[in-house]
């Protein structure tokens, strides 16, 4: 399991440890929620909305002290960056779904590491 959670990153960010402590906690109530829309989005292949919502995830992870998972959910971001249309190549799908994939593990990684952390403050 790798490290997902890097305090430090947070703290450069925002300039205060505490400040970074409280993004992470708000930023792992809204996760599971992030995650889910994420997914339901993809099952209905709704790619349009499914960039607006990863879009929106990478704007929540940049502050969130979660290096790893941003870099997912930009790579993600890119990958749907061009979307205009409703229909995707299976190439396109298919590096999505690998993206996708990660970004569950991640995300699970994360509430778990962030529990650990969380609760030694």
């Amino acid at each position: 399991m790798n490290k997902q959670i890097d305090l430090k990153h947070g703290t450069h960010i925002l300039g205060d440890t505490k400040a970074a402590r409280k993004i992470l906690a708000m930023f792992i109530d809204k996760l599971p929620v992030y995650v889910d829309d994420i997914h339901n989005l993809r099952q209905s292949k709704s790619w349009i909305q499914l960039h607006e919502a990863i879009h929106a995830l990478k704007g929540a992870s940049c502050y969130s002290s979660t290096p790893l998972l941003n870099q997912t959910v930009s790579e993600l971001n890119q990958l749907l960056y061009n979307v205009d249309q409703e229909v995707l190549s299976k190439d396109s799908i298919e590096k999505i779904d690998k993206h996708l994939n990660t970004l569950s593990k991640q995300s699970k990684e994360v509430i778990e590491q962030a529990s650990s952390i969380l609760q030694d403050s």
